[in-house]
């Protein structure tokens, strides 16, 4: 005996043997929340960001967002900002002719004490003694 099919179910098979022929690609909501948080920190690492600015932008709570990311990248939203910035710092250090004062302005701290602080956290060492190891470096290649 033929079976006929209703056409719910027939709209369903055609769907599902479109997608079947269609790569798909899983959306992963706390994977985009992650990268959205990583892009705004990475573009503009030197503006003063507040958690709650950045969960505003990729439209979660801070507390979700503290969470999920840490959770997916071992860092708070914070510690990552840091490292980005502090990053940043290092690069300056090494290319430009500038002093630890102005490079801690330039990637976004609102006080030297704070910049210093975080580079030694960082590194183990103030900017002016990473300078100064990379100026050795740079002469004795």
């Amino acid at each position: 005996m033929k079976r006929t099919i209703g056409l719910y179910e027939g709209v369903a098979l055609y769907v599902v043997a479109v997608l079947g022929s269609v790569p798909f690609r899983f959306y992963d909501p706390v994977r985009s929340i992650v990268e959205d948080t990583k892009e705004i920190i990475e573009n503009d690492y030197w503006k003063t960001y507040y958690l709650q600015d950045i969960a505003l932008e990729v439209g979660v709570s801070k507390f979700h967002l503290n969470r999920v990311f840490k959770h997916h990248t071992g860092y708070t939203p914070r510690t990552y900002l840091e490292k980005v910035r502090i990053n940043h710092a290092r690069q300056l250090l090494q290319t430009a002719n500038l002093n630890g004062i102005e490079i801690g302005f330039q990637v976004g701290y609102q006080s030297t004490s704070s910049f210093y602080k975080a580079f030694q956290r960082c590194n183990g060492c103030t900017p002016k003694q990473f300078q100064v190891e990379c100026l050795k470096a740079k002469k004795y290649k």
